[in-house]
């Protein structure tokens, strides 16, 4: 049978295919083995993902308002437990205008090409179903502090999240 070959995407930096291969087969018991004491992983079954990203990202964003600073996230493709995060904002009347929040991915093509925000699947057109259009008007960020992955701003996406000072924190898991 033949091995299946893959090279990464254009749009992904690393492109060290050994190492991509070692990382792809560390089992889950050792996955939080690693030298970097300033990055902590924790593996967690999917029962407890939505209760954890919710209440850390409750209690992050409340911190932020209380503490009068501002807050940048990197937050995982849509889900309906964004909901559940704009309905506990409305209910305790936090301030969101100091929340920046950078989509980690979108639909797109090989060539470069980001679905738009109008596309009925978007993830952007998600994120603003599900969170921000459930926040109230007067607790909302503005609109362009809800960033997404476009044709016109992938090659310096980073760099935006940079400009603010990089990420206070970064929600992710398999999607």
């Amino acid at each position: 049978m033949k091995t299946f070959e893959y090279s990464s995407s254009k749009l992904v930096p690393y492109k060290n295919i050994e190492v991509i291969k070692r990382v792809r087969i560390i089992k889950r018991e050792e996955i939080c083995q690693h030298h970097n004491p300033d990055f902590r992983i924790q593996v967690v079954g999917d029962e407890d993902v939505e209760f954890i990203w919710v209440t850390d990202m409750f209690y992050r964003i409340n911190k932020a308002f209380e503490d009068n600073k501002k807050l940048v996230l990197i937050l995982p493709n849509p889900a309906q437990c964004y909901r559940k995060l704009a309905y506990l904002i409305n209910k305790f009347k936090i301030n969101c205008k100091k929340i920046y929040t950078f989509n980690m991915g979108e639909y797109s093509y090989e060539n470069g090409n980001v679905a738009p925000e109008s596309y009925r699947q978007s993830f952007m057109r998600l994120f603003k179903k599900y969170f921000y259009s459930n926040i109230d008007q007067n607790l909302r960020p503005d609109e362009d502090q809800i960033q997404g992955p476009t044709t016109e701003n992938i090659k310096y996406y980073s760099k935006m999240i940079e400009g603010l000072g990089g990420a206070d924190v970064c929600y992710s898991g398999p999607d």
